[in-house]
């Protein structure tokens, strides 16, 4: 595109290579690309540890190392960044989710295998055969009622097939939830794929370990639904799903689970009792675990607007009628509506 010249190509590996132990000239170790690997190396334990019974699943979550060509795009494509991963293993013969009516309504754009565009439900999916595993499709229903409990606007969200042609060798179905960003196009947020008994078989094939278990009256060797969600990326989805410009101010208009503070809690002035009393309410909330923080600096319309700029959905007010009849005033973030709460019914107007 840029008219420049391609150079020899070249074998590059993606993982780094370390030594570990003082003195040691070896190549004998890299950081793992990955955080599946460690349930499989632990996966007999593991089995006893679930009680020998189908479905269970391991989570891990942690930072993964691969030596990217070109990190770019802020947290998108890091060389160390942070993953949770599923491993559910799951007897070959039995895929199916009994809670997937839980799912089964959500609605979405679908791009399948063959690059077809259409929206459906979780539900209808299955039904149609357009995702052919119950467990999985359960799975991508759930990773999309989690983004959108965050605060990523669901409308954003869609759920891609890849392609023959692109799917690691070890899956037989891969999908992804991805986010249709204004700045960066499509990121995938997680994977989720059917790895088949392919991990297993490959530590049992090279530890000389038999990995097979008893279940249901039968020999077999699980088979793993890989759920693998990006941390970093969902982080950023979250900011620019709830950014939002409005005349001259500017907030994260973030849902009360994943807002930094639910309430900011002020003294209109800093005389007369007033910021004493502020400060009793703050430490009595802080007492009932709310996430709160209190400020005394500046005009209360700029701690308003400080409250608002990290998305705060709440600010508390104390004022010379608090001193009176034990109320406050409490103003919501998105509509700037303020209403008069008193003190003792505060927690559970908050909760």
């Amino acid at each position: 595109k840029c008219g420049g010249e391609f150079s020899t190509p070249y074998e590059f590996d993606l993982m780094f290579e370390t030594t570990v132990g003082a003195g040691s000239k070896k190549k004998i170790s890299y950081l793992r690309p990955e955080t599946a690997q460690t349930t499989y190396l632990a996966f007999k334990r593991l089995w006893e540890y679930a009680r020998r019974k189908l479905p269970f699943g391991v989570l891990q979550i942690g930072h993964s190392f691969r030596n990217e060509i070109s990190p770019r795009q802020g947290m998108l494509r890091l060389r160390e960044f942070n993953q949770a991963e599923i491993q559910f293993f799951t007897d070959p013969q039995d895929r199916s989710a009994p809670d997937l009516d839980d799912v089964a309504s959500i609605e979405i754009e679908i791009k399948d295998k063959n690059e077809k565009v259409f929206t459906s439900t979780i539900g209808d999916a299955v039904k149609n055969k357009v995702v052919e595993i119950e467990f999985l499709a359960y799975h991508l229903g759930k990773a999309i009622q989690v983004f959108t409990d965050m605060g990523i606007n669901p409308k954003r969200l869609k759920l891609r097939q890849h392609r023959e042609d692109e799917r690691a060798f070890y899956s037989s179905d891969t999908w992804d939830v991805e986010y249709v960003s204004d700045v960066f196009g499509n990121i995938e947020l997680v994977g989720i794929s059917d790895r088949g008994d392919y991990d297993l078989s490959q530590h049992m094939k090279h530890s000389k370990v038999d990995l097979n278990v008893s279940f249901d009256g039968k020999k077999l060797i699980p088979h793993v639904i890989e759920v693998a969600y990006g941390i970093d990326r969902p982080f950023y989805c979250v900011l620019e799903s709830c950014y939002r410009e409005e005349d001259e101010r500017i907030y994260f208009s973030f849902p009360n689970s994943s807002a930094p503070y639910i309430a900011g809690v002020f003294s209109l002035m800093k005389k007369d009792g007033i910021k004493e009393k502020a400060d009793e309410i703050f430490k009595n909330l802080k007492d009932k675990g709310f996430f709160v923080f209190s400020d005394h600096a500046g005009s209360i319309g700029k701690r308003y607007a400080r409250a608002d700029e990290i998305g705060v959905p709440f600010s508390i007010t104390v004022d010379y009628e608090t001193m009176k009849d034990d109320t406050v005033t409490v103003r919501q973030r998105d509509s700037k509506k303020q209403v008069r709460v008193e003190i003792s019914k505060l927690s559970d107007y908050l909760n």
